[in-house]
């Protein structure tokens, strides 16, 4: 069911598949004529998925093996994922490709330039706290990968604007490239940090090739006196950092470009409470708008060159024999001045991504990838 919000100036809100595996995932292809339709991932339901790309022809998943409970008992669960087997999937209006595994680790961050070059974050070390993994890229649309050198070992994240301007950082560092990882320049954020892709609060990139960085405050509260819980920032392709706006008590949930170019960030305060969307630099308590009034929640905020996302899940618990969390997704094509609401509950998905043109949507319980298209973001 579709309605439209208007909230004011600042909107409130090695090995491919078997031949025989390679058949049936042929076989269950499904071209996407229209919106709400899907292609089946059954074929790879012994794997866990995640959305790590998209664009309106298709999207990127992360595939691991699953980890094995009672091994994972045994060993402990950071031994465990540390035997995980990665590959990506395309999937969408052509049929289903399958990449050669990648390694032994989880898929953490994605980006397609869209030339046939994709870049993959490993992570390796799962369990310590900050560490990150390998930066990988594949220049063939993913049939063979190389590593490419980046001055961490611990990167999380990685973007890429063009198929030569990019950006990678780890929890305290960011660092740019023109010329597709040849050379980088980097910036630290310190005494701030970044998170993983995979988490609230992700890194996103301007139009004018900025980077946009929710930055948390360190995890030891002995080590955060004096510094604000979170913050947002932005860094330029020449390695620069500029603050944009502090909270003490509110966590950013992620950052984009709004409709007259000034900076939109969404926030939650830390002890419950509706998602606020804040326009920067002011930032103060007079330029936030509601979103959702409901205490609980999570929202995460999604941006592309054309929409941006809201993506929220309530936490109240539902109700039935098979509950399914109350689940909407708000969606913006005029930099945030207003916003279409889509429920998307009954789909049960736990994975969004945003493009150009719509955004998709992965439900593992039903086994399918859904595409709304762009006229659901009006």
């Amino acid at each position: 069911m579709m309605s439209r919000l208007r909230m004011g100036v600042v909107a409130g809100v090695g090995v491919a598949l078997t031949a025989g595996a390679a058949w049936y995932a042929a076989s269950k292809y499904l071209a996407l004529a229209n919106s709400g339709q899907s292609v089946s991932t059954s074929f790879l339901r012994e794997r866990s998925l995640a959305i790590v790309a998209c664009d309106s022809d298709g999207a990127w998943l992360a595939a691991a093996s699953r980890v094995d409970s009672a091994r994972a008992r045994k060993s402990g669960i950071s031994a465990a994922l540390a035997e995980v087997e990665s590959r990506v999937v395309r999937m969408g209006r052509q049929a289903p490709f399958v990449s050669p595994a990648l390694g032994r680790g989880l898929i953490i961050s994605m980006a397609d330039t869209g030339d046939g070059a994709l870049w993959v974050v490993l992570l390796t070390r799962p369990a310590a706290e900050g560490a990150g993994g390998v930066l990988i890229r594949s220049s063939d649309g993913g049939h063979s990968w190389v590593r490419v050198d980046v001055p961490t070992d611990n990167v999380i994240g990685v973007v890429f604007r063009s198929p030569v301007q990019g950006y990678v950082w780890s929890a305290t560092d960011v660092y740019s490239t023109e010329d597709a990882g040849r050379k980088w320049q980097g910036v630290s954020v310190l005494p701030y940090r970044l998170v993983r892709s995979t988490q609230p609060g992700r890194p996103a990139l301007t139009p004018s090739g900025a980077l946009l960085v929710p930055l948390f405050g360190p995890s030891e509260p002995s080590q955060s006196r004096h510094l604000p819980m979170s913050a947002v920032g932005r860094v330029t392709a020449n390695a620069s950092l500029e603050v944009l706006g502090e909270w003490d008590d509110e966590v950013v949930q992620g950052a984009a470009m709004g409709s007259d170019g000034a900076v939109l960030a969404l926030l939650t305060p830390a002890n419950g409470g509706g998602a606020q969307l804040v326009r920067l630099p002011a930032g103060s308590s007079q330029d936030k708008a509601s979103l959702w009034n409901r205490v609980g929640g999570s929202a995460r905020l999604y941006s592309s060159d054309a929409a941006l996302a809201i993506d929220v899940i309530e936490d109240h618990q539902p109700k039935g024999l098979f509950p399914k969390w109350p689940h909407v997704v708000l969606t913006s094509v005029d930099g945030g001045m207003s916003w279409a609401k889509a429920d998307v509950t009954q789909e049960s998905s736990r994975s969004l991504c945003l493009a150009s043109q719509g955004y998709w949507t992965l439900s593992e319980r039903h086994s399918r990838l859904v595409y709304h298209s762009a006229a659901e973001l009006r």
